[in-house]
Formats: C-alpha cells, structure tokens, sequence
C-alpha cells in the first residue's frame, strides 16, 4: 500500500522523501494506499465467508464537500518540494476562502503538490458531522484545537480500518480472522464517536494490537 502523503508526529503531513519533523515518526506506521484503496460505502458490510462476522463500515473515501476544510485548518505543512509555504498546525490555510480552497484547480502549479496527495480517507466529513454535529470552527475558533486533534485521531481509525478491510482478501487461519473480526469490532463500534471516546481509544493501547496482527500476517502474504 504505497502513500507518498503520511501524517507526522504533528498530525500533519509529509513525504518519504521530505521528512517534515527531526527524528519524527508517524503514529501509526503503517503505509496507507491513496490510489486503488478499498473502496467502502456510507454503510457497507464486509463480505463474510463461513464463520467470519459482519461489520458495518463508514466510508473510507473523501468528501470535502460535507467538511469543513479541517485538513486545510488543522495540519501544518513546511516549505519544499510538496509545499510552497510554512503553515502552522491550527491556523486557516491563505488560500482558503470560507471552507473553499481558492486554488483547488491549481493546486500543483501553485506549490502544492501535497495537498493533492493527501487523503483524510473520510474523516473529515465524519468528525464534523459525526463528533461535532456539523459545528464550524470558522464561528468558534475554540473548536479549531478539538477538532482538529479529532481529526488526526479519526483518521487513524479509517487507515486501520482500510487495512482490516484489505486483508479479508486473505485465506487466514481461524485464530488470526477472530483477532480481526475483533480489531474491526473495536474500531467500527455501534456508539458514535466522541472527543472522549476517540482520545481514550487513542491512549488505549489498540494501535499496538493491530501492529502485532499486521506482522503475524507475514506468513499469510
């Protein structure tokens, strides 16, 4: 799953190539596909084989016109080859007007090939409307800190839910498919998400246990 656009330890972005913080590491560091990733609707079920259990699934795949320009707000990025400008985490990216950016069409010839790289995989849409009820950080600019921790933090949900979804492609034995039902389970709960629910999933310590299943899948690849 190549990315050539992963978040930093800021919650923001960089390239492989371009290292956006000394001695920084991703907090998930699991590559995520941005072109050709699995592709989920608004509530999707997982195919099932015989004995497998069903999830309910959000959807994985960007749509800006039902954010509210979190990733332009939220995320600094550095001067280089993927940016034309430093931008700070927190503050309204220049080139913003409302929640509209004023050089989409151009995003590339501007400077900003990052921007064209980077891919919420649908946290954007689902922390402003799922998290925060559709409140806009432009009328309370107390919102810009919590939803934009929110947004780093659901994110990493919807990459880890990228890759479970990914490996119901492989024949696995019996005890790694319950580990993966379960790791879906967790990260595709019933309950809505919460600023509380999403930092206490985040401290909890879940991250680690999908790192052990993604490596004991070596095996199976």
């Amino acid at each position: 799953f190549p990315d050539p656009v992963i978040p930093d330890d800021r919650g923001g972005l960089r390239a492989p190539r371009t290292p956006r913080s000394k001695g920084g590491t991703p907090p998930l560091e699991i590559p995520v596909s941005i072109s050709g990733k699995v592709k989920m609707g608004v509530v999707s079920s997982c195919g099932a084989r015989q004995g497998e259990v069903m999830h309910d699934l959000p959807d994985l795949t960007p749509d800006c016109a039902s954010c509210a320009a979190l990733c332009c707000m939220a995320l600094p990025f550095d001067a280089g080859e993927d940016f034309a400008f430093d931008k700070p985490a927190l503050h309204p990216c220049p080139n913003l007007s409302g929640h509209a950016c004023t050089i989409h069409e151009r995003l590339d010839a501007e400077g900003f090939r990052g921007c064209t790289l980077y891919d919420c995989l649908g946290a954007g849409q689902r922390v402003v409307h799922e998290v925060f009820d559709g409140a806009d950080w432009r009328r309370d600019a107390a919102l810009r800190a919590p939803m934009g921790e929110a947004l780093v933090l659901m994110r990493r949900i919807h990459a880890a839910l990228e890759l479970l979804k990914a490996t119901e492609r492989m024949v696995l034995p019996r005890d790694l498919t319950a580990e993966r039902d379960a790791l879906m389970t967790l990260y595709a709960p019933a309950e809505r998400w919460t600023p509380e629910r999403l930092r206490a999933v985040a401290a909890s310590g879940l991250e680690t246990r999908l790192r052990s299943f993604l490596t004991a899948l070596r095996p199976h690849v």
